[in-house]
C-alpha cells in the first residue's frame, strides 16, 4: 500500500479507505472463506464494523505512564501516516521534549497541509536560524522552542527521511 515517496509528505504510507478497503477483501478471502470451507459454518461477521472499531484514529496508540504514543495517525485527508519511531525515541526523554512530541503529532502530522509545509521548512536550507525557529515555533505554537530543540527537530526527521529513502531504495532492489 505504501505510496511512490514524497520529498513533501515521506511519512504518508496510504489511505484510510484504500487500507479498509484491502483489509476487508483479504479477511474475506482468507480468514472467512478458510473458516467456511474447513469446518462448513457459515461465518456471520461484519469485517467493516470491526475496522471501524478498531481502526478509529484515537485508538491506533499505546498508552505508557498515562501517555498516548501514536503509532500511525490518520489526518484531516483520511491518509494513514505514520508516526516514526525516531519522533518517539527524540521527543520522549523529558518533559519538554514530550510536549514538543505532543505538538509535533497533534498540530503538525494530522493535518496534511501543515505537514507538507513543516517538512518543507525543514529542508529549505536556511542562513538564518532564527528564522526558522520563529517558523517552527508557529507551526507547533510553542513559544519555548530554542536551539536545541529547532536542531534536535531538524536532525530528527533528516534521519527519518534517510530511513524512508533506504527502505524504499531496499525493497526496489529486491
Amino acid at each position: 500500500m505504501r505510496r511512490r515517496i514524497n520529498d513533501l509528505d515521506y511519512l504518508n504510507i496510504g489511505n484510510y479507505k484504500e487500507f479498509k478497503q484491502k483489509f476487508h477483501d483479504l479477511f474475506n478471502k482468507l480468514i472467512i472463506n478458510g473458516i467456511s470451507s474447513m469446518s462448513n459454518i457459515n461465518v456471520n461477521f461484519d469485517v467493516n464494523e470491526w475496522l471501524k472499531s478498531w481502526l478509529k484514529s484515537e485508538d491506533l496508540e499505546i498508552r505508557n505512564n498515562g501517555r498516548s504514543i501514536r503509532m500511525f495517525i490518520v489526518d484531516d485527508l483520511g491518509d494513514i501516516i505514520f508516526v516514526h519511531p525516531l519522533i518517539t525515541i527524540s521527543f520522549l526523554n523529558n518533559k519538554k521534549n514530550a510536549e514538543i512530541y505532543e505538538l509535533i503529532v497533534n498540530n503538525v502530522l494530522g493535518k496534511s497541509i501543515e505537514r507538507k509545509e513543516f517538512i518543507k521548512t525543514l529542508n529549505t536550507p536556511s542562513h538564518n536560524f532564527l528564522s526558522l525557529t520563529e517558523k517552527l515555533r508557529k507551526f507547533l505554537d510553542y513559544n519555548s522552542l530554542e536551539y536545541p530543540d529547532v536542531s534536535n527537530i531538524i536532525n530528527t526527521f533528516k534521519g527519518i527521511y534517510a530511513s524512508v529513502l533506504l527502505n524504499k531504495l531496499d525493497v526496489q532492489s529486491n
